[in-house]
């Protein structure tokens, strides 16, 4: 079953929103874990589109090195980024310039 998450991004994608153009803290809030925002920031991820450009985000290293996430919090992102960076990947036909 796809969870209401992955069907609010799809969507997104589905209307041809740029990742470019999707602010991080949106997914982060939709991830429940809007209390990070600051920290993807501090680290340069703005927008889906750096998360996508950013693969090493999907690592516990970073996570936990770079973030200070917290061991659950950490297994959510990993998951929901590994998801998003391949939908991002796979319509990156989609991207406008």
């Amino acid at each position: 079953m796809i969870s209401k998450r992955k069907i609010h991004f799809k969507f997104l994608f589905c209307c041809f929103l740029p990742a470019r153009d999707i602010d991080i803290h949106w997914w982060l809030v939709d991830l429940g874990l809007q209390q990070y925002t600051d920290e993807f920031r501090r680290e340069g991820i703005i927008t889906m589109e750096d998360l996508k450009l950013r693969r090493e985000v999907t690592t516990d290293v970073f996570l936990k090195d770079a973030l200070s996430m917290l061991p659950g919090h950490r297994k959510r992102v990993k998951r929901e980024g590994k998801y998003l960076i391949n939908i991002l990947s796979s319509l990156n036909f989609l991207q406008l310039s």
